[in-house]
């Protein structure tokens, strides 16, 4: 039995403690004052709201259970998608009337004619007839799999053995999300407890100043003292990580170059609203996810997202995270939690907070007329104010999955490991890429420690 210290408890570093502690001795260190990394609920005036990731999708959900016997209590999500020429309320689990849907809305061509034909080839394909594991098997060995997952493009060149099904099977996984009871904390609480249960020790509020490799062993050093293990694992982000190790390894020297040519994520900034109106019948026993983008073309999405990596505000979509219409769990004395999120740039004002007030309280009395005379702006969250609940908050994870996007190797030394978001996993949101690179770091070292 080996002794491994995993750094960060995030999602990528629960899910590798879960793996390896049913057969090693795993110790967990993190500097915040909780398990859970990026994935956590804050607590204002009484109301719970996400400030990592809010949504699942049905893939991430089997992967924790049938990968890691975990299973997360869920609700369904309604979308809905707003443009400037038309509202109208879409179940994006059906997907290729989406796609019909935004084509009437914009008038552009936003799908293929193939995909008339995939739907064709379901409706004569039983393609149930595979079991989940299998899928996911599939899934973690195809790298055309793995970039329909992450883009949901039918040009990933998928195999046309059951290409239909497959094609089907995946759009449910990209696009049927679903909401954790409670918040997504949920998923972190989960692992932890299911880690606990296998004798993992925790220790809290240390943060790591030095990761030393050495022949036989790792030391790591934190603000309240030195720990030595027979392997390491961190998994508290790539820049944290690389920049605290003392070493000079032929893998750490080249995630260090990979590290110079990443981007800066884009941030959001979330204004947080308690609703003490009733919302509309038709509304009740569903949580809608509101969608607002008034644009016409991918052009003007892409240079909302180039705007705000290269630092400019402009203020042109949000989307509203809306779920305590059927979660009672969130609602505080029949208030309702309400999030919306913008992607803005790193450093924000109280004129551009105004902004944000004003645009989101504008729009959103299409969907609840009443929301402006009968809600209460509690605050909002911004990436400054998560440092408390993020480790080193715009340093540690704040990395893009985009195109151009290098991808970290998980082995530096013989005995030291990087898991987590950007590390090996090339595809999927920074949540599921995190437990994706968690998994397989513990697969490898199971496979290595005899």
């Amino acid at each position: 039995m080996a002794h491994v210290i995993i750094l960060g408890t995030g999602v990528g570093g629960l899910v590798t403690a879960l793996k390896l502690s049913k057969d090693h001795d795993v110790t967990m260190i993190d500097q915040a004052p909780s398990v859970g990394g990026r994935v956590q609920a804050v607590e204002v005036e009484g109301f719970n709201f996400d400030i990592g990731a809010t949504l699942l999708t049905p893939y991430f959900i089997d992967f924790l259970h049938h990968k890691l016997d975990v299973k997360i209590d869920v609700l369904d999500i309604t979308w809905d998608i707003i443009s400037t020429r038309e509202r109208l309320p879409l179940r994006i689990d059906i997907s290729l009337t989406a796609l019909e849907d935004l084509l009437r809305i914009t008038g552009k061509q936003w799908y293929s004619p193939i995909w008339n034909l995939i739907m064709f080839l379901t409706h004569i394909h039983d393609f149930e007839t595979k079991s989940i594991e299998q899928f996911l098997k599939e899934i973690d060995v195809d790298p055309k799999l793995q970039l329909f997952l992450s883009s949901g493009s039918i040009d990933a060149g998928l195999p046309t053995n059951m290409a239909a099904a497959i094609t089907l099977k995946l759009l449910e996984y990209a696009h049927n999300f679903k909401y954790p009871v409670g918040s997504t904390s949920q998923i972190t609480q989960k692992l932890w407890e299911r880690a606990k249960g296998n004798g993992v020790q925790l220790f809290l509020n240390q943060k790591v100043t030095e990761i030393a490799p050495k022949r036989k062993s790792v030391e790591v050093m934190t603000s309240e003292g030195k720990f030595e293990a027979d392997y390491v694992v961190s998994a508290m982000g790539v820049p944290h990580t690389l920049n605290s190790i003392r070493g000079k390894s032929k893998q750490i020297k080249q995630a260090r170059k990979l590290l110079k040519r990443t981007r800066p994520s884009i941030q959001t900034t979330h204004l947080l609203y308690a609703y003490e109106g009733d919302a509309p019948a038709n509304y009740k026993g569903r949580a809608p996810l509101l969608n607002y983008y008034p644009v016409d073309s991918i052009a003007e999405v892409n240079s909302i997202m180039t705007s705000a990596m290269a630092g400019k505000l402009e203020v042109k979509g949000c989307y509203i995270h809306f779920p305590a219409l059927v979660d009672k769990t969130l609602v505080n004395d029949g208030a309702y939690p309400v999030s919306f999120w913008f992607v803005t740039p790193p450093n924000i004002t109280e004129n551009d907070v105004m902004q944000m007030r004003k645009f989101a309280e504008t729009e959103y009395a299409h969907f609840l007329p009443d929301f402006k005379e009968k809600s209460r702006f509690l605050g909002y969250q911004s990436p400054p104010s998560f440092v408390k609940y993020y480790n080193d908050a715009g340093t540690t994870t704040n990395l893009a999955p985009t195109i151009d996007f290098p991808v970290f190797p998980p082995k530096l030394t013989d005995r030291l490991y990087m898991a987590g978001s950007g590390v090996e996993v090339k595809f999927a949101p920074s949540v599921i890429q995190a437990s994706l690179s968690g998994y397989k770091v513990g697969m490898k070292l199971l496979q290595t420690i005899k």
